[in-house]
């Protein structure tokens, strides 16, 4: 039985290397995110609870539910095995398309462009030795 990879391996260049592949080249849409903390200290349980029962415009605290948590959780590990799935590629290319949303359809071929782009800087500054591996003699 087969399962949505996106919540285990997101990205399982780990699983390719291991059928043996000539070359493993990844394209990667995830992008590095910086999250901040807009709290100076955590509110203890009763402050947390009080600030639930104020109106939304009279809230000190804005913490996140069980459910952003819980996503959160499941993106984090996600990132985390993806660092080490990186380490398994032979050409790894990571175009910045973070300001496309998951059903940005109607951008198809913006986000082609960008990933056009990308792969040739990529390409362009690889050193000939390099480039040489991935070029198939005719």
């Amino acid at each position: 039985m087969y399962v949505d990879g996106g919540t285990f391996n997101n990205f399982p260049a780990d699983i390719m290397r291991s059928i043996d592949m000539n070359k493993v080249i990844g394209i990667d849409f995830m992008m590095e995110k910086n999250h901040k903390l807009t709290i100076d200290e955590m509110p203890s349980n009763n402050q947390v609870f009080r600030n639930k029962l104020l109106g939304k415009k009279d809230k000190k605290y804005s913490l996140p539910g069980i459910g952003s948590i819980i996503i959160n959780s499941t993106l984090m590990y996600s990132n985390a095995k993806r660092h080490e799935s990186i380490a398994y590629l032979d050409l790894h290319f990571n175009p910045d398309v973070a300001k496309f949303g998951m059903t940005a359809w109607t951008d198809f071929h913006k986000i082609v462009e960008k990933g056009y782009q990308h792969a040739k800087q990529v390409l362009e500054n690889m050193s000939k030795e390099d480039l040489a591996k991935f070029q198939n003699p005719l």
